[in-house]
């Protein structure tokens, strides 16, 4: 009944109102940092923190923007804002600012999931692209542009990370051929371990710790569990 009245089945109707429920919500958001312009400088995108983000968001976490840009949200994009105020010293009071309390970020999130968590979520290419070190966690979003609705973000294509990594995208099914053997290499991985991706233009990195190398040697199998003593 409903697809024949509104022309849409219910998917299709359960998307545009959660899409347009989310963006009166920023839209509001954003109204209320415009008419405090003097302790509101920029806003923040904060991705939500799970599997089922995908990867442009995981990569846009923490990007700071002007308080007038509208944004790059998609559709279902569970995104939301933040205010990053001006300090009590800015604003002329007397006062000690606090140290900013920390938010985890996508990236430190991400770094800390299993490996074969890593792995669904990016897809085995983009996975061995980016652990590689031959793409930074900000190549990982790409942007188009509607002229309804504006600039939006969206996964980056295995043909642009390609470009951005400077490879011949694989055909369907097989692994990227890294010169020389590179593939997740030891000489890769620590060549990742020791130097962070420079973030894009616009994007603040807030202090993003390395990722970690996985431990050499076969991983230690959990101790078995006992039965507690009987008094």
């Amino acid at each position: 009944a409903m697809k024949a009245a509104l022309g849409q089945g219910l998917p299709k109707a359960l998307t545009v109102a959660r899409t347009e429920h989310l963006r009166a919500y920023r839209l509001a958001s954003q109204g209320a940092y415009d008419l405090n312009r003097g302790i509101v400088k920029r806003w923040r995108r904060i991705a939500a923190k799970d599997e089922r983000t995908c990867l442009a968001c995981l990569a846009l976490d923490g990007r700071e923007y002007d308080v007038a840009d509208p944004g790059d949200w998609h559709v279902n994009d569970r995104c939301t804002l933040i205010p990053v105020t001006a300090t009590y010293e800015e604003l002329g009071l007397p006062i000690e600012t606090p140290p900013e309390q920390h938010i985890e970020t996508a990236r430190e999130w991400f770094v800390g999931r299993p490996e074969h968590q890593q792995r669904a979520m990016m897809g085995e290419n983009t996975w061995q692209l980016w652990r590689s070190g031959r793409v930074g966690w900000p190549d990982l979003a790409s942007f188009t542009h509607s002229a309804d609705y504006g600039p939006a973000a969206v996964e980056s294509t295995l043909a642009r990370l390609a470009q951005v990594a400077g490879l011949a995208k694989p055909k369907p099914g097989k692994p990227w051929a890294f010169p020389a053997g590179e593939r997740l290499s030891e000489a890769a991985l620590a060549e990742l371990a020791a130097v962070r991706p420079q973030p894009a233009p616009g994007i603040v990195d807030h202090a993003l710790p390395p990722i970690a190398l996985p431990p050499k040697g076969p991983t230690p199998a959990p101790a078995p569990a006992t039965a507690p003593e009987m008094a």
